[in-house]
């Protein structure tokens, strides 16, 4: 018997209660955007954007730079669990200085408030409200104010959902250094007033100019390091845009998704040995005492009337005290991505596991069969068990029935 415990879920809404999100999200992108107060250089959690479109804006505005003689560099910005610490307060403020119609804003304070987590009960006053509807469009509206942040003459900031990126171009290294410090205190200054912090240890500076490298970066108290490239939205960029370290990747990651492609002739092969046991039920591959997963003929199926319809059911932190099972059980089957393909089940009476069994299946096998593999291994240690009890009772009681009769005999 399969258990699911939804109670995990951060950030959803009870099970049955999924408009408030939709709702949320649909009308305060619905006003925002009719009225232009979402910042055009957050590319994430758009619809008509993607990491192409930030990626071209970013080379774009780098390669005018260059063209038009200045000094050019660019750092990637890295914010700490971002999602996980968006401020509430910092979200309500920034609502109120777009003028957040006060519907939206009180459905938006309503939803948020009183929010609690799932293992440890306490007030949460941070979050990105992780897998709702409303997340993405929250996360953008705070995010917003740093965007439009004022910053010195030839900083360029944009960002993709929590990948920020700033560009800085300048005639000279000195205005370059003064006017990229500059930006990035402000940048910390912002993180700092919303609760949001910019790691400087994965923060990478890269120098598209030669003289660009002689700037002297500081974040906070950490020295940045210029890089040959950078990573940027799974893009390799280097300092000359010649993006020759992201093809070689690229054609390694390709040569190795083509190296498990099965050749096609053997896939011809394959195709027609499943076929003739389909047919024949045999096949000269494997050996004959082998048997076969195939379907049960309808004659041998039981009577319509008679068969056992099985009932499923979500259990969540509230009905599971109710439950009265003394016994539960968890299966799943997965598959990994080195192509292994396992089972497992485990088995709790209270809180303390009575029992867990592993299995690995053949790279062959898809998820489905491993998920009724688990099933099936689940009932039968269920059934097994029943039977045990069911001769330990029946030992029990005859045992019980002699003594009984014997005292009986003896009565005579």
């Amino acid at each position: 018997m399969t258990r699911t415990n939804t109670s995990s879920r951060i950030g959803n809404e009870p099970d049955g209660v999924d408009e408030p999100p939709f709702a949320i999200e649909e009308r305060l992108t619905y006003c925002a955007t009719k009225a232009g107060i979402l910042n055009g250089r957050q590319f994430g959690f758009k619809e008509q954007t993607s990491t192409i479109t930030a990626i071209d804006t970013a080379l774009s505005i780098v390669k005018a730079a260059k063209e038009n003689g200045k000094q050019v560099l660019g750092v990637s910005l890295d914010i700490r669990s971002a999602f996980d610490n968006a401020w509430w307060p910092a979200l309500f403020e920034r609502l109120r200085a777009i003028r957040c119609p006060k519907n939206i804003f009180h459905l938006i304070e309503s939803y948020t408030t009183n929010h609690t987590g799932a293992r440890v009960t306490k007030n949460n006053t941070k979050g990105c409200i992780q897998g709702s509807a409303c997340g993405p469009i929250l996360w953008n509206v705070i995010l917003d104010e740093l965007l439009e942040a004022e910053l010195p003459s030839g900083c360029h900031l944009q960002a993709f959902v929590d990948d920020v990126l700033l560009i800085v171009s300048a005639k000279d290294v000195n205005t370059l250094q003064t006017n990229t410090n500059r930006a990035l205190e402000i940048i910390l200054e912002w993180g700092q007033s919303v609760k949001l912090t910019f790691g400087p240890t994965k923060t990478q500076a890269i120098a598209f100019t030669r003289k660009a490298e002689e700037a002297y970066l500081i974040m906070g108290r950490h020295t940045l390091v210029f890089q040959r490239s950078i990573k940027f939205l799974g893009v390799i960029i280097d300092r000359k845009l010649l993006f020759a370290d992201h093809v070689k990747t690229v054609s390694t990651v390709a040569a190795v998704a083509l190296a498990q492609f099965v050749p096609l002739d053997l896939t011809v092969l394959e195709v027609h040995e499943i076929e003739t046991v389909r047919l024949k039920g045999a096949t000269n591959l494997i050996p004959r005492d082998i048997q076969y997963e195939r379907p049960t003929p309808v004659h041998e199926l039981l009577h319509p009337s008679k068969r056992i319809s099985i009932e499923c059911a979500d259990l969540n932190s509230e009905n599971l005290e109710q439950e009265k099972a003394p016994i539960r059980i968890y299966t799943d089957g997965s598959k990994l991505e080195n192509g292994g393909v396992g089972t497992a089940f485990v088995c709790f009476e209270g809180s303390k596991v009575i029992y867990k069994k592993r299995l690995k299946l053949h790279t062959s096998c898809s998820v489905f069969q491993a998920e009724l593999l688990a099933i099936k291994e689940a009932c039968e240690w269920t059934l097994d068990r029943r039977l045990k009890q069911g001769e330990e009772r029946h030992q029990r009681g005859t045992k019980d029935a002699h003594g009984l009769q014997g005292d009986y005999t003896d009565l005579e």
